[in-house]
């Protein structure tokens, strides 16, 4: 998996390509220093990712609810087709409306 960050002025993105799994463990890590930075809103492209766990699932539902503790949105803006099948499946598409 690779990522790449980009700070803009009201958001961060995010851009995640390849695999989330167990070993993703900077998946987790760099949307938590994201959240603890100043920017309310922090999307997540994930157009290019391929697979996603359920280590994955896991780590975007804690997110979530951390950025709602902290007062603030994590959106997916782009995904591919396998994680939005995924996301429909264990049922969570609804909190990651995808723009």
């Amino acid at each position: 998996m690779k990522m790449s960050r980009k700070n803009e002025d009201e958001r961060i993105v995010i851009k995640v390509v390849g695999t989330i799994d167990q070993e993703s463990s900077d998946f987790e890590s760099e949307i938590n220093k994201a959240l603890d930075l100043g920017q309310k809103t922090i999307c997540l492209d994930m157009k290019k990712t391929v697979y996603i766990s359920s280590a994955g699932l896991c780590v975007l539902i804690a997110s979530y609810k951390r950025a709602l503790a902290l007062h603030k949105r994590l959106l997916i803006t782009d995904m591919s087709d396998r994680v939005r099948e995924v996301l429909e499946v264990v049922g969570v598409s609804d909190i990651f409306p995808s723009k």
